[in-house]
């Protein structure tokens, strides 16, 4: 049995890797303008939201300083600072709204106010220099005396050399991601300053000049993959900046076209050659040639594999990489009289975890104090409620196959796969996981285990923490307490 167990979180331990990336941008390739930007919108629309309070949380993980345990980088000064110490003193923090929520009036509401993509720390001076400006290049204008490297006048703001291209995505994304749908505002960019009150923030060829100038760094990569831990969608002008110039730029794709990318195996390890595949024709029917290009930072794939070819598949392969490395590639193409290359993917390649792991079912113990009080334990589960400050999970149906876990650090979403390790305790007698010291997400939107459905009579220690439905039941009183 322990054999199964230790298979199972291996699996777990996999996926979890690869559930961030692979495959997220299908059916993108080859796409533009609204055609382009209305594509993603489907993919990232569907977030996971919280409060703006919440967010504070959120931003110490993803804006970590990673030199100083506990502080984040501010974004206008590139400032270390405690990354919790929120308040109203000048050089205290406060939440920078890149784009502004006066310009749309969305405030500080969900899911708008408090999407994590477009908050960032900052020194409540500079915030409140910065204010609602559109972004353009004005070195003309007045140098900030506290943030040195930017430069604003009365209607727009420069950042930062080295936050230019961030501050761009960030835009990119918000436009994207807010259509008007649901009641959401409708965001939208324009070529000009001075677009307050307007749901509209600019300037738009600026912004472009930007994206191209500061391409992604390894911090903002990881601080999109880190948002992406919480809300469950990407920034895909991170991921990809070319997709900016394809919709705003009125770049257009030729007549190469990509579709089918993936590798062999879905999920590889350490231990595994990754072989990539990719169906790739051209439209004009001309014949084609394909490499595929890859390293370790997206913006250096010199690695070039020259593929072989069978009925328009392209494939290649790349030995055994380091646990723990990410791989990033793409495919180039040329049919003779156009070049193109596809969008750029990801893979994680996990550390295998060779540990145990201890269901849920045997933590329960079947008896009202856990066999494992006091005890670090690791355990998985799917996700079968949520609360500001915990959630349920379960590893099967029925009884003693439920556990409750106190967490303030992070927030899972119904159907959500993970992995934690933490202490168990007993508080008042509910069996609990606290103090979680490694979480892994896994996967989302799985299906949740079916509840047991008992009478009020079956009521037991055996069902605390499973989901049941109680049926034929009479409230007998509507104000039992707390």
């Amino acid at each position: 049995m322990k054999k199964n167990i230790i298979t199972l979180l291996l699996s777990i331990a996999t996926f979890y890797a690869f559930s961030q990336n692979t495959g997220y941008y299908n059916g993108t390739d080859n796409l533009s303008g609204t055609t382009l930007k209305t594509a993603l919108h489907e993919i990232i629309k569907k977030h996971t939201s919280f409060s703006y309070d919440r967010a504070k949380q959120i931003l110490l993980n993803s804006d970590a300083d990673p030199n100083i345990p506990g502080n984040v980088i501010l974004i206008y000064t590139g400032r270390s600072a405690d990354g919790m110490d929120y308040g109203t003193g000048a050089n205290q923090l406060n939440r920078e709204h890149v784009w502004a929520k006066s310009h749309g009036d969305f405030g500080t509401t969900q899911p708008t106010g408090t999407d994590c993509h477009n908050l960032k720390p900052i020194d409540m001076s500079v915030n409140t220099s910065r204010s609602n400006k559109d972004f353009d290049n004005c070195h003309t204008g007045t140098q900030h005396t506290e943030a040195t490297e930017c430069y604003y006048t009365s209607d727009a703001w420069e950042p930062r050399d080295a936050v230019k291209g961030d501050v761009a995505r960030i835009i990119f994304y918000m436009a994207t991601r807010y259509e008007g749908e649901n009641g959401e505002v409708d965001l939208e960019l324009a070529n000009n300053v001075n677009t307050y009150p307007n749901p509209l923030h600019g300037k738009l060829s600026t912004l472009l000049t930007w994206n191209n100038a500061d391409p992604p760094d390894n911090f903002e990569i990881r601080r999109n993959n880190e948002i992406f831990k919480w809300q469950k969608n990407r920034n895909p002008f991170i991921d990809n900046p070319e997709f900016a110039n394809l919709i705003w730029n009125g770049t257009t794709p030729n007549d190469i076209v990509f579709d089918s990318i993936y590798t062999i195996p879905a999920y590889p390890t350490k231990n595994d050659t990754i072989k990539i595949y990719a169906k790739i024709h051209s439209a004009a029917g001309n014949t084609i040639t394909a490499n595929i290009n890859w390293g370790t930072n997206r913006n250096n794939l010199s690695n070039i594999i020259t593929t072989s070819e069978n009925n328009n598949i392209f494939y290649g392969k790349i030995n055994p990489q380091p646990a723990n490395s990410n791989i990033y590639f793409n495919f180039s193409a040329n049919n003779g009289s156009n070049y193109d290359t596809s969008i750029i993917y990801n893979i994680f390649i996990p550390d295998i975890y060779t540990g145990g792991l201890i269901t849920i079912h045997n933590i329960q113990g079947e008896t009202s104090t856990s066999p494992y009080n006091g005890q670090n334990v690791t355990t998985s589960g799917i996700v079968t409620a949520n609360f500001v400050n915990s959630y349920y999970i379960q590893d099967g149906k029925g009884e003693w196959n439920g556990i409750y876990v106190y967490d303030n650090e992070r927030n899972p979403t119904i159907g959500d796969s993970i992995v934690i390790s933490g202490q168990v305790y007993e508080y008042y007698d509910l069996t609990e996981i606290k103090n979680i010291s490694s979480y892994y997400f896994c996967s989302a939107q799985n299906k949740i285990p079916e509840p047991v459905i008992i009478s009020t009579n079956n009521v037991s220690e055996a069902y605390e923490g499973v989901l049941v439905k109680i049926v034929g039941a009479n409230c007998t009183n509507t104000n039992a307490g707390y």
